[in-house]
């Protein structure tokens, strides 16, 4: 149950994140059509902007989606991976690793298909998502494997080995919040020197400023 929320709290995190470091959030598509306006004689109406997140026909895809089939492919081939390499003890049947793969694979053709088709998970792309998702997939089908499906063991008189396979998934997911936060003070940063650039260029400079003077009257 720990586990569970920790992963949870994971995922959670995503969106904190990026509002801290001041990040801009991801634009919604309109559904809706544009109010009806009718121009003033003389007047001229700017075009009306385009409708839905399509773009030249392409419909956008969730990034979210994309990333945990990675993730999950990652954890489907990994942990056989481990075990011939002498990390992980196999402790499933052929029953066991049967229904194990059924299940990842599922999962993967379920995350691809919904991907084409629906936008409802949507999230940033870049290295810092993929980095967050895929570390929080890995942590919690590797407590699948171990705990639900029970297909690999560690030995606990490792505590090295403990610690690296509990604490994988989370490291990862952390570099890409540190990713996230990165690129998001940098993009700031860049917006607030940009603005205060334009600022001091509106503003006149003292050399430009001329003051006519006149002579005084005389009588």
């Amino acid at each position: 149950m720990t586990c569970c929320i920790l992963g949870l709290v994971l995922m959670a995190a995503i969106g904190r994140v990026r509002r801290l470091f001041g990040a801009r959030p991801v634009s919604t598509p309109d559904l809706f059509a544009p109010v009806a306006r009718r121009p003033a004689p003389g007047e001229t109406l700017p075009p009306a902007p385009v409708i839905g997140p399509e773009s030249d026909g392409v419909p956008a895809r969730s990034a979210v989606l994309g990333y945990c089939a990675v993730g999950i492919a990652l954890v489907l081939v990994g942990a056989p991976g481990l075990i011939t390499t002498g990390l992980l003890t196999n402790t499933g049947s052929a029953g066991q690793w049967l229904l194990r793969t059924v299940c990842y694979a599922a999962a993967v053709a379920a995350a691809l298909a919904l991907r084409r088709s629906t936008a409802i998970w949507r999230a940033p792309r870049g290295v810092g998502p993929a980095l967050v998702i895929a570390g929080t997939i890995i942590f919690e089908l590797g407590v699948l494997d171990m705990h639900v499906f029970r297909v690999i063991a560690i030995d606990s008189s490792n505590i090295l080995q403990m610690f690296v396979f509990h604490n994988i998934g989370p490291v990862v997911a952390i570099i890409g919040g540190a990713v996230l936060g990165y690129g998001s003070l940098g993009r700031s940063n860049t917006a607030w020197r940009s603005s205060r650039s334009t600022d001091t260029s509106a503003q006149p400079s003292s050399s430009a400023v001329t003051v006519a003077s006149t002579p005084p009257l005389t009588w």
